[in-house]
């Protein structure tokens, strides 16, 4: 009788994980296709339908129900849902930049890639390679591969930076983590309305992942070097950001050295692989936009210098005129400007950039996490680039301010949560220690 009850006991202990699992999977399907047949029809309901089921996650996983590698699965489920109730809109392509790429990827598969046109769209691996590419092997209308197909490159973002903060934050915090960097509005409206960053944005990630992984360092300098060319021939504004934070971490790292904090003592890659890196990614920028739209895109490059000299000489208005109002309602100036609903949604914000700032400072003095000294060194860069933003005029039009803070969230969102639990004294039990 000893030997039946633990064979019964197997036998439901692994039916219950089977079901899980079967549970996990048809979650990562079913809602994105929820999401998606909701937007496509203009339904008000599925955004209110995907809202309650991330609150369910949520509290799924702070309880303990929804654990381990199954998190991925529900992670995945969300971000496609968020970014497919915005693409999946309608019957043409939702967004800004993204009618002048779709136009450009059609083009291309009519006529062939012309590199030299005069057009930065044009120029992007993803309009006049991996676009038309998907399109023939699925055998799908260009307006599908935009709506439907690109989102999910996307969608793998959120895995791969969940996977980058559980190794040196805890499994808890860093689904915490990355559902808020998910929930910003950037994510699913913004991003998904530019193609050439949906692709991109997954070799940043993917950049950041192999950073802090346990490659060799041989292996790690061939991933930065191949996901960071990924970027520069993907979106040269990503490209560009990447190699800023990669400097960035580089100069705080040299910066850092003589100090001896302990913070900087968990060091994944070497100053001289870094230095490999950005030297690399910079030839492969030069070489390409020089070559691609008639070389448009780095002589725009090469022109920002000595455009910021020439408006400093003819003397430009000061910082507050010229910053953009979405700076100015990053940093509160425009609070009484706005109505009852803008203020309480700037409310919101001041809260969440108040909990990054406590999750910094205790972050600096608490190092029982499992940080690296290149994530403590992305961080810094991010607030460097956050700084500037505010503070140098007329420096955050050059993108997008919420673009630029959207970035910064790929190193600064387990503040947030370091810095919910500092103030609510919150206990994450062992769930919520950093990995060894």
């Amino acid at each position: 009788m000893g030997g039946d009850i633990p064979s019964s006991w197997w036998m439901c202990y692994g039916r219950a994980k089977l079901i899980s699992k079967i549970l996990a999977v048809s979650f990562a399907i079913i809602v994105p296709i929820i999401m998606a047949i909701g937007g496509y029809n203009g339904t008000v309901v599925t955004p209110l339908l995907l809202i309650g089921i991330i609150a369910i996650c949520v509290i799924l996983v702070a309880v303990g129900k929804i654990k381990g590698n199954l998190i991925y699965f529900y992670i995945f489920g969300m971000s496609l849902g968020l970014l497919y109730q915005n693409t999946m809109m309608g019957v043409d392509v939702v967004g800004s930049d993204i009618h002048n790429e779709f136009y450009y990827a059609k083009l291309n598969v009519a006529q062939g890639w012309d590199y030299a046109l005069m057009n930065t769209d044009n120029a992007s691996f993803v309009i006049w390679f991996i676009a038309p590419l998907l399109s023939k092997l699925l055998m799908l209308d260009m307006v599908w591969v935009f709506k439907a197909v690109l989102p999910i490159f996307l969608a793998i973002v959120p895995l791969l930076l969940f996977s980058v903060f559980k190794r040196q934050f805890g499994e808890i915090r860093a689904f915490f983590a990355t559902i808020f960097f998910m929930i910003i509005p950037v994510f699913s409206m913004e991003m998904a309305s530019i193609a050439k960053s949906m692709v991109a944005e997954l070799f940043f990630a993917l950049m950041v992942w192999v950073m802090v992984s346990n490659w060799k360092w041989q292996y790690k300098t061939i991933g930065i070097c191949v996901a960071l060319m990924m970027q520069v021939i993907c979106h040269y504004t990503v490209g560009v950001l990447a190699i800023c934070f990669l400097l960035g971490m580089f100069i705080i790292r040299i910066v850092s050295n003589p100090l001896k904090w302990s913070l900087f003592s968990n060091r994944k890659v070497s100053l001289l692989a870094i230095a490999i890196c950005l030297v690399v990614g910079i030839c492969v920028f030069y070489s390409y936009h020089s070559l691609t739209a008639n070389g448009s895109m780095w002589n725009r490059v090469g022109s920002l210098p000595s455009e910021r000299l020439l408006l400093s000489k003819v003397g430009m208005p000061s910082t507050i005129i010229v910053r953009s109002s979405l700076v100015n309602a990053a940093v509160g100036l425009d609070f009484f400007d706005v109505p009852i609903e803008g203020k309480a949604f700037r409310i919101v914000q001041f809260l969440t950039q108040l909990m990054i700032i406590v999750g910094a400072i205790r972050l600096a003095f608490y190092d029982k996490f499992n940080i690296t000294a290149e994530f403590i060194g992305l961080i810094g860069a991010s607030w460097v680039l956050l700084f500037i933003c505010i503070f140098v005029s007329g420096f955050a039009n050059m993108l997008n301010m919420s673009r630029f803070y959207h970035f910064a969230l790929f190193f600064l969102s387990p503040l947030f949560v370091i810095g919910c639990e500092a103030v609510g004294n919150i206990r994450l039990g062992n769930k919520g220690k950093a990995l060894a």
